[in-house]
């Protein structure tokens, strides 16, 4: 089986090492074409105003069975791989991770690794985001070995087009395969006291360092944001229909707009 990796902490990132040696190790014929830098929430953003190029890795440091790095974000990777270098062959599944930090509740909108996923999933292949909640200490081993352990079973069983699943490994989950506990769990909701730091360049010009802290928003226990601090891997089915049905249900029978005949 051929797997796609992308990410977006870059082609030279640990976690996407670890991540490739696991799943060749597991048998997979794996591929990678990611960002040949640092692309950390860039969300789902597409380079439509400035060339992409694209450079084939001959020694990236990690098993592989070819590698490419791509001056563009996460989503511009997964594209140009199944567009163009894949699409005569597509992949089986496409992996973006292991990530550094978090992807939690609706952080996912500002994530690179889960718009890279997503890219796959559009395209009607089963694909995973994986990440590390510990940003300091990653223990991107940890998730790789549970990612590759679980493609064919956890992961892959009767995924529909157009779902995608958000892995989420805490920093407390010890060094223990594919057997680590886990949880099914829906996305909570990620808030920040946003912090805007305002400085001086020598010239006297202004800038801003934009940072903020997260607040604790969910208590029920099926939530992303409150398995991973119980020391759960959380798996969250992740689908793009964003349509509010029942108000749309409500405004139909409201009396108003166009009714279709």
């Amino acid at each position: 089986m051929k797997i796609l990796v992308s990410n977006d902490d870059g082609i030279h990132a640990e976690g996407l090492a670890s991540l490739c040696n696991c799943l060749t190790e597991a048998g997979f014929q794996v591929f990678v074409c990611a960002p040949d830098r640092e692309r950390s929430a860039a969300s789902h953003a597409l380079t439509m105003y400035s060339p992409l190029r694209l450079i084939e890795v001959e020694n990236p440091g990690f098993d592989a069975f070819r590698a490419w790095s791509a001056d563009g974000t996460p989503a511009d990777c997964v594209k140009i791989a199944l567009e163009l270098l894949m699409k005569a062959d597509p992949p089986d599944y496409v992996i973006s991770g292991v990530n550094r930090g978090p992807n939690l509740g609706t952080d996912i909108l500002y994530s690179g690794t889960v718009a890279a996923a997503a890219e796959g999933c559009f395209a009607g292949i089963p694909s995973i985001a994986v990440s590390c909640t510990d940003k300091r200490n990653p223990n991107y081993q940890t998730a790789s070995k549970f990612v590759s352990g679980h493609i064919t079973d956890i992961f892959m069983n009767e995924l529909p087009c157009g779902t995608m699943l958000n892995v989420n490994v805490p920093a407390d989950s010890q060094e223990q395969g594919s057997g680590m506990p886990y949880m099914f769990t829906r996305a909570g909701t990620m808030k920040y006291v946003d912090i805007f730091d305002i400085r001086h360049d020598p010239r006297g010009r202004e800038y801003i360092w934009m940072s903020g802290n997260p607040m604790d928003m969910d208590t029920e226990a099926d939530y992303d944001t409150v398995a991973v601090k119980k020391g759960l891997i959380s798996i969250t089915p992740i689908k793009f229909d964003v349509t509010d049905y029942a108000l749309l249900t409500k405004l139909r029978n409201s009396g108003g707009g166009h009714r279709l005949l």
